[in-house]
């Protein structure tokens, strides 16, 4: 078992909650962000640590849903949050959601949007939806764990 958990995403905005049922996730759990300086009298460098930015991309397998009215419905749930702050996001919805180094909860921005398929020429056109999630502070993996 992951220490983060083992299965499938969530985020949640305000009191609704959204699953990603059928994806697959590919994380950057600490993206760490450093500010590096060089003395010029002597070379003497210096690094000091910032923080991790931590950023999900989700390939979700909307034509697992089922039939067509249920792969809109879909869709269409996760559409409506693309320009929107997403409060508390899960990378796996059996584990907890991203927090801080004071243990609060980091806000994700969707900034990819992205509906292919899963072959362009198989002539069912089994849809899919690529999501990358990126944290807007710096997230804690210690604060993270369930």
């Amino acid at each position: 078992m992951a220490i983060w958990g083992t299965s499938t995403p969530k985020f949640i905005v305000g009191a609704t909650t959204v699953l990603l049922p059928n994806s697959i996730i590919v994380p950057t759990w600490a993206d760490a962000r450093y500010i590096e300086q060089i003395s010029v009298e002597n070379g003497e460098r210096t690094i000091e640590y910032l923080g991790d930015y931590s950023e999900f991309q989700v390939v979700i397998n909307l034509f697992k849903e089922g039939n067509t009215t249920a792969v809109k419905a879909k869709f269409n749930e996760i559409y409506q949050y693309r320009l929107t702050t997403i409060d508390q996001f899960f990378p796996h919805d059996d584990g907890d959601y991203m927090r801080d180094s004071s243990n609060n909860a980091v806000e994700f921005a969707i900034t990819e949007f992205r509906p292919f398929y899963l072959d362009p020429l198989d002539p069912f056109f089994r849809d899919k939806l690529g999501l990358v999630f990126k944290s807007l502070k710096y997230t804690d993996l210690s604060n993270s764990l369930p």
